[in-house]
């Protein structure tokens, strides 16, 4: 999101959004998970999987997957991952995305 450009600039992320004018109960919907509902996992930095603990690094952990998205013109991330399960393993073992095809070193 880009307000005053170009001096502001906001990120967001809207994996875990949903439309709560559609939902019959808001508080119920907030209380109870469903067991089935999917999360953005690749997005999910290694500390949630080990501790489900989430702090400011795994935002940082998020913008870094959003830039490597960008990068590599929306692709998935993790795109030689087929599972959920190998999706955790790879990131819990410290493995990160492949550098994308020309990309600055900088980057």
């Amino acid at each position: 999101m880009v307000n005053r450009f170009p001096w502001e600039v906001k990120l967001a992320e809207f994996g875990l959004a949903r439309d709560l004018t559609r939902m019959a109960s808001r508080r119920r919907s907030s209380r109870w998970r469903n067991q089935r509902t999917r999360v953005p996992l690749r997005w999910y930095p290694p500390e949630y999987f080990k501790n489900n603990y989430y702090s400011f690094k795994g935002d940082v952990w998020a913008f870094g997957i959003v830039l490597w998205e960008m990068q590599t013109f929306g692709t998935l991330p993790y795109p030689n991952l087929e599972t959920s399960e190998e999706v955790v393993f790879h990131i819990c073992m410290g493995h990160k995305n492949t550098n994308p095809e020309g990309c600055r070193a900088e980057m």
